[in-house]
């Protein structure tokens, strides 16, 4: 296992560089140990056969495919490494596949769940109004929890209606919001003298600067205010709904939601597919009967 252990060591070098985070690089560095004793072989002397034996070996365990998937994909960005450092020729684990999975659609935050968690934050204190104008902005720009508490104040542009959020391996990135959104946020910025926070930063608490365990708590209270199950992710949900079922592309909503793949949006966009192709069909048929 140390020869593995000397290899990842000057991968992690490389990781760094490309600015992959520490919880990443951790989880880099397990899973290719755990596959490098299952093998138990040096790394130049995988073959093909070993790998898809591996993902058997996982399977046999009753692993998710999504769990395996995982973990392929780290073995398989490793071998890459070594052929672009020229230690390899081809990679073991090209053309290996991972188990076929469809994971469960994503959870859609309805109309009537958005309009009454808007109506739970129609007062005018400063944390009622941070909480509206984060309900707008999270379901307007399809941000992340880690991307919506690394907003600023020097990044917000409400006229543009846009703010800057650090994304996926520190990468800046702007992300749309709408105009109710931007009302919202300036209506909050007005009181928020009366919170606590790190100057700069866009949203405020109790006790300092918001945290994702802040956002995760303030949902959570909403949630408990309204009887609606409520998370961050539940408006990404509803933000790819929206701008699917409005005509966006798919290749827009990937940008717009700091995705590298198209694999995320298609999957979003089988959210509520049935009840964006009822209303086409009406648009196109009811139009044309009248």
């Amino acid at each position: 296992m140390s020869e593995w252990q000397d290899w990842f060591e000057s991968w992690q070098l490389t990781l760094e560089v490309r600015g992959r985070r520490e919880r990443t690089i951790e989880f880099y560095q397990r899973e290719l140990l755990r596959f490098g004793a299952h093998v138990d072989v040096p790394p130049l002397r995988v073959t093909r056969d070993m790998i898809r034996g591996w993902i058997k070996f996982l399977l046999d365990e009753g692993r998710a495919p999504n769990t395996i998937n995982n973990r392929l994909i780290v073995v398989k960005s490793f071998y890459s490494w070594l052929v672009s450092e020229g230690e390899l020729v081809l990679s073991p684990a090209a053309g290996v596949s991972s188990p076929p999975h469809r994971g469960p659609d994503p959870d859609v935050l309805t109309d009537d769940e958005f309009a009454r968690l808007l109506a739970a934050t129609a007062g005018s204190d400063p944390f009622t109004r941070r909480n509206r104008a984060i309900l707008l902005v999270l379901e307007s720009s399809g941000c992340r929890a880690s991307e919506l508490v690394s907003m600023t104040d020097k990044g917000t542009d409400l006229r543009g209606r846009h703010i800057d959020v650090e994304g996926k391996g520190g990468a800046w990135r702007a992300v749309p919001i709408s105009a109710r959104a931007a009302e919202a946020v300036d209506r909050y910025r007005r009181t928020r003298s009366q919170l606590k926070g790190t100057p700069g930063r866009l949203w405020w608490g109790r006790r300092g600067t918001m945290t994702t365990a802040g956002l995760a708590h303030a949902l959570h209270r909403l949630a408990e205010q309204t009887g609606i199950d409520i998370h961050a992710h539940r408006f990404r949900h509803r933000f790819g709904h929206r701008w699917l079922a409005g005509g966006g592309s798919e290749a827009g909503l990937q940008v717009a939601a700091g995705w590298s793949s198209p694999i995320m949006p298609r999957r979003y966009g089988r959210a509520l597919s049935v009840e964006r192709m009822l209303d086409e069909h009406r648009r196109v048929f009811d139009q044309g009967e009248r």
